[in-house]
């Protein structure tokens, strides 16, 4: 188990990491709101820009998960939330709806592989149920943070605010991924040399039902 791995800075890296990743389910109903009240869409093409940065996070979860053990986590999480912020970056300036939606469904891409990374390396650590209860309480913590003061920011000064905060959450993120991302706690003692074995079908059945 690397040193890297069980430091302090390792677990602010994989909260910060975790709610950076997971900032949609945060900012739904501000980011809805905010292209509808701000950029005059309609609700159909607010959902729908929203909604594309949603498939491109599942799409990209969905590649990843399987090749996890062939990726650098922390490279995957601090690239991946680096494109992201640079798509929102862009996204802060007048647009036109196909571009908003492109950088949408990139920024969504982005963002999940990230998130992927994140999450594999809490589930192979010692014990990653604690892991993902600290992670649960630090988004629990920035939902509050965010959904406090991102409205009265948006309202002073304008739509383009919110893909500021969002860039800004992506930036910060990349930056202790690439810092201080620790690697996969198991990945040397446990698990060098086995196979992977099959996810069984009860276990797909179960993501389904979830999805």
């Amino acid at each position: 188990m690397n040193a890297r791995s069980t430091s302090t800075f390792g677990h602010v890296a994989l909260i910060v990491a975790h709610c950076a990743g997971m900032v949609d389910l945060v900012a739904l109903p501000v980011w809805v709101g905010t292209l509808i009240q701000h950029y005059q869409l309609d609700p159909q093409q607010a959902g729908g820009l929203v909604t594309l940065f949603l498939i491109g996070a599942v799409l990209s979860s969905v590649f990843l998960a399987s090749r996890f053990q062939r990726v650098k986590g922390r490279w995957v999480a601090a690239g991946g939330y680096a494109i992201a912020a640079t798509c929102f970056g862009v996204l802060s300036q007048p647009l036109d709806v196909a571009t908003m939606a492109a950088l949408h469904a990139a920024g969504g891409l982005a963002a999940g592989a990230a998130l992927s990374a994140t999450h594999g390396t809490i589930a192979r650590s010692a014990n990653p149920h604690l892991k993902f209860a600290i992670v649960g309480v630090g988004l629990g913590v920035f939902a509050v943070l965010f959904l406090g003061t991102s409205p009265k920011a948006i309202a002073a000064a304008g739509g383009y605010m919110l893909f500021a905060i969002f860039g800004g959450v992506m930036l910060l993120a990349a930056l202790v991924c690439a810092i201080g991302f620790p690697d996969p706690e198991r990945a040397a003692e446990d698990r060098q040399g086995a196979p992977a074995a099959a996810i069984p079908r009860a276990v797909w059945f179960g993501i389904l039902g979830i999805s």
